[in-house]
């Protein structure tokens, strides 16, 4: 995890990050990504949970 003009962000790495997991209703994504700037500010990506279950985060552009 990077911070980047004050707002942090993931990276690829082999590192752990420790945070919250939120269920988002499908109808509220767009307004979500808009709200982050996705695509300039941010990407959506994936990313598997120690437990295995895959989530949607916030992540560095480009990555």
């Amino acid at each position: 995890m990077i911070v980047q003009n004050g707002y942090p962000m993931l990276i690829p790495g082999t590192g752990s990050v420790h945070g919250q997991v939120y269920r988002i209703p499908p109808e509220r994504w767009p307004g979500l990504h808009a709200w982050e700037g996705v695509p300039t500010d941010y990407a959506c990506g994936r990313r598997q949970l120690d437990d295995g279950r895959w989530v949607w985060v916030y992540q560095q552009p480009n990555h």
